[in-house]
């Protein structure tokens, strides 16, 4: 008996689920190929062969998971994790109730197979599936491209009038724009603290999805942006991408080729008087990430220790991570034994919400049933470091800044906690500002609904530099908000680039590739 048509219909099956996205062609060459009577033993045994893996390699490539090039690329980091996270992540890909759906339908196939020929069904899945994904097809130019394209100005000046948008242009004329820009630092009129804390793995669809966005240390920040772009969907070239934003944004590629040392934020920040420092609530041996901080970030001998935080979790690759307060709280009564004048400008990274983290006795395996106590944890330790900044006394621009989302939910094209592409749900941040102990009472909360990222962030550093809040008589945020550029949004990382037409719907495309398609989450 054979089982290629159980193959084909169990395909059919998962691609209307919306488990897997069948590709018509190939498996109806493939359904011939197998299906084609051949009689001699030999070579029914060499097409069977054969046969099971150019199946294996098309099921593989229907998966949405990442290419076997970029797989085998990334391999070394994959050895990195512990048997606990990897066997996390086989869950993910296969449920239970999956498997015993297809056990139930694989006993059907046998009983019936021998009364039944399947193989007709599934030649007419797989026709099925063709003339779904044709007349989807269709439906494409008509609504989306042909919309997009329509003479719509860019949210930062970009192509108007009679030009015609196409992604192409789009993302040449954005590059070309975002190479102009620059921002100067200013030496501050009055001397403030800086702090950033950048947190791995929170976007708003995330914090929406747990139900956080309330949160007090949300809800009491004085500015709130509302689409912040982190343009990156990994932790390496997030952290690059900040700690080069006196520049625009720049290319994947461009964060490791290159690059105008003037980019550099500390570096910048220690030119107008600023002493900087590094912090991190883990070890940073994990894809050399601490290493490559201080070789590509302008971090070089700037990271503090954390030794003596209280521990708090353990990563995905079994390393300690530390208590975000307890080691915020560590650098801060550092930072008031300081006898410099000169103020400080702190980085901090914490993966307290990364995927695969967990506590050190917990028995729970799935650490995304775990995000939201995380979370709720996180948020509550950088409120209660907040009211020690503001006791302190010591005037301090606080922000708060994700390197992109967790992707808790997952899409048609990724599961939950797959970000091999930079969607909106990963790369639209909860970005936070604070502004600690200023001569008035803190203004009510602005809420700015423009697209922005990183060069936008500094100019507004720098407009305070100019201008400090702390002093009476300073521009208001709301004023400040609405001097700000923009940033039309654009993301990529070494696979994928994506951006969003006038028309805001989402177009990616592969690097390998000159065809662009719709994002359909």
């Amino acid at each position: 008996m054979s089982f290629w048509a159980f193959y084909f219909l169990a395909k059919t099956a998962l691609h209307f689920t919306g488990h897997l996205h069948m590709q018509w062609l190939p498996n109806l060459l493939l359904a011939s190929w197998v299906f084609w009577p051949v009689r001699k033993p030999l070579w029914l045994r060499l097409r069977t062969l054969a046969g099971i893996v150019c199946a294996v390699l098309l099921l593989y490539a229907e998966s949405g998971l990442p290419s076997l090039e970029r797989a085998f690329s990334q391999a070394h980091l994959l050895a990195g994790f512990s048997t606990r996270y990897t066997l996390e992540l086989i869950g993910r890909l296969v449920s239970w109730q999956l498997l015993l759906g297809l056990a139930a339908a694989l006993a059907v196939y046998v009983l019936l197979s021998a009364r039944i020929r399947f193989a007709t069904f599934a030649i007419l899945g797989i026709l099925g599936v063709g003339l779904h994904t044709a007349w989807q097809t269709t439906q494409q130019p008509r609504n989306g491209m042909a919309a997009a394209a329509a003479s719509v100005p860019s949210a930062t000046g970009g192509p108007a009038g009679n030009t015609t948008l196409t992604p192409d242009s789009m993302l040449t004329a954005f590059f070309d724009r975002e190479q102009q820009r620059k921002v100067v630092l200013q030496h501050p009129a009055s001397a403030f603290d800086v702090v950033v804390l950048h947190v791995c793995s929170l976007a708003w669809d995330d914090m929406t999805h747990v139900g956080l966005a309330e949160h007090p240390f949300m809800t009491q920040a004085q500015m709130v942006f509302s689409q912040f772009n982190s343009a990156s969907s990994y932790s390496g070239p997030a952290s690059l991408r900040l700690l080069h934003g006196m520049c625009g944004q720049a290319t994947h590629e461009g964060l490791y080729q290159g690059l105008d040392s003037s980019c550099y934020v500390f570096p910048a920040l220690e030119g107008v008087g600023y002493q900087a420092q590094g912090l991190l609530n883990h070890d940073g041996v994990y894809d050399n990430f601490a290493k490559e901080l201080e070789e590509r970030g302008g971090l070089g001998g700037k990271l503090q220790s954390n030794q003596g935080a209280p521990a708090a979790y353990r990563s995905f690759d079994n390393s300690t991570i530390f208590s975000d307060y307890g080691t915020l709280h560590q650098w801060l009564e550092k930072r008031k034994a300081l006898d410099s004048q000169a103020p400080v400008a702190l980085y901090y990274n914490s993966i307290t919400l990364h995927d695969g983290v967990h506590a050190p006795d917990a028995s729970a395996s799935n650490s995304i049933a775990t995000y939201k106590p995380r979370l709720q944890q996180l948020l509550d330790d950088f409120a209660r470091f907040t009211q020690e900044l503001k006791a302190s006394g010591r005037p301090t621009v606080l922000i708060m800044l994700p390197e992109h989302g967790a992707n808790l939910r997952g899409d048609s094209m990724q599961i939950p906690g797959m970000r091999e592409i930079p969607t909106p749900r990963i790369t639209l941040v909860p970005t936070l500002v604070y502004l600690l102990n200023t001569p008035t009472p803190p203004e009510a909360q602005v809420r700015v609904d423009k697209p922005v990222s990183y060069v936008d962030l500094f100019t507004l550093l720098n407009g305070m530099f100019q201008n400090s809040p702390f002093q009476a008589g300073a521009p208001s945020l709301e004023a400040r908000s609405q001097a700000m550029a923009g940033t039309d949004f654009v993301t990529d990382n070494e696979t994928v680039t994506m951006l969003r037409m006038p028309d805001q719907r989402y177009w990616m495309r592969s690097k390998d590739s000159t065809t662009w398609v719709p994002y359909q989450p």
